[in-house]
């Protein structure tokens, strides 16, 4: 066989070359096919999931607006609350854990609604009536310019005390901090009882405020 082979390759070497060309070739062809496909990664894409709530009623979508009602004096748990627009003074009053023994809601308006940045003060029994934004016929905003254009000192948010001249933001907290702890003032010279008022700032605001 051996002979048979040699004897071939001797007499047609042209075609035994091309022919061992032509092996290499595919051998070295199919090394490059193999390797590459071995090589290659296989990747799986995913789309990432994004959940998105919406509180909608039909075709509307919703959104909820709140109000905050500063409530003290004789409540069982004084403080700042977060309650819906046009929230009633009872319901506030309940917010807080309802009244103590000694409170007197005789001049209280129970069913008036509540707005933002009120005030509301539940007095006791034998103090002094003083006015309440509950009490107010016309609903003024809380703290604002009465009709004579005064800041009522007993109502007044923090915004609206910085308007008077010689009060900044440390002392108008301040203020509402004596009226939470103490009780809102009986006159408008009481706020002088407020740590930093003295007399030379308080009279540079006395004509400009009330109660």
């Amino acid at each position: 066989m051996k002979e048979k082979v040699f004897e071939y390759v001797k007499y047609h070497k042209e075609t035994t070359f091309k022919i061992a060309i032509l092996t290499v070739m595919v051998l070295i062809a199919a090394f490059f096919i193999f390797t590459e496909s071995d090589e290659k990664e296989i990747i799986i894409e995913t789309t990432p999931r994004v959940e998105t709530v919406n509180v909608s009623t039909g075709d509307a979508i919703q959104t909820e607006a709140f109000i905050w009602v500063d409530v003290s004096g004789q409540v069982a748990q004084p403080g700042v609350l977060k309650l819906k627009p046009e929230t009633r003074v009872y319901e506030a009053i309940e917010g807080c854990g309802g009244v103590l023994e000694n409170a007197d809601t005789s001049l209280i308006n129970m069913a008036a609604k509540l707005h933002d940045e009120d005030k509301l003060y539940i007095p006791k029994v034998g103090e002094p009536q003083r006015t309440s934004v509950s009490q107010q016929s016309d609903h003024q905003v809380a703290g604002g310019p009465g009709g004579n254009g005064l800041i009522n000192i007993n109502t007044a948010s923090s915004e609206q005390l910085q308007q008077l001249s010689g009060v900044g933001p440390s002392t108008a907290e301040k203020i509402i901090n004596y009226r939470t702890t103490t009780g809102l003032f009986d006159a408008t010279e009481d706020i002088k009882n407020v740590s930093g008022i003295g007399e030379k700032t308080f009279a540079k605001f006395k004509e400009k405020i009330c109660i």
